[in-house]
Parts: structure tokens; sequence; C-alpha cells
């Protein structure tokens, strides 16, 4: 265990961050049951207006965060 000193230390010495900082900026219309991780539905409204659901009201549904890719660099290969 700690001494009391090493425990005040370390709590003002350590910072882990927000792995979720750099996600992206959510569509308004969906409704977050979490944020971190984000986990969104749409509206029942908006989902009922038509018969396929729009891209941008898809549910989403994360268990870690968003990967920062560069896609100059990134290549997905399918074969």
């Amino acid at each position: 265990n700690l001494g009391d000193e090493d425990a005040v230390r370390s709590r003002e010495e350590t910072n882990f961050g927000d792995m979720f900082e750099t996600d992206p900026i959510r569509a308004p219309d969906l409704l977050p049951a979490t944020s971190k991780p984000f986990n969104g539905e749409p509206r029942i409204e908006l989902l009922t207006e038509d018969y396929i659901t729009p891209n941008h009201l898809f549910y989403a549904r994360c268990h870690l965060a968003v990967p920062d890719i560069d896609p100059e660099e990134y290549r997905l290969i399918v074969s």
C-alpha cells in the first residue's frame, strides 16, 4: 500500500486522459443511451417517416473509442 504522501503524489501526477476525446460529433437526431462509449438510437418518429432508415439515423453501437485513422494512409483490402 502507498503511504499518505505517495498516494497524494500519485493522484496528482497520474493522468490517463480521455480515450473518447477524439470521437466524432454524433447526429443530433440520435438519442444517446450512453455517452462513453457512445450508443444511440434514432427517434421513433424519424424511423416511421420512411421504409428505409437513412445512414445518419442508423443505430450507433460502440464498445471502445472510434479509432483515429488517416484516410490518406489507410487502405482496406477485401479479398
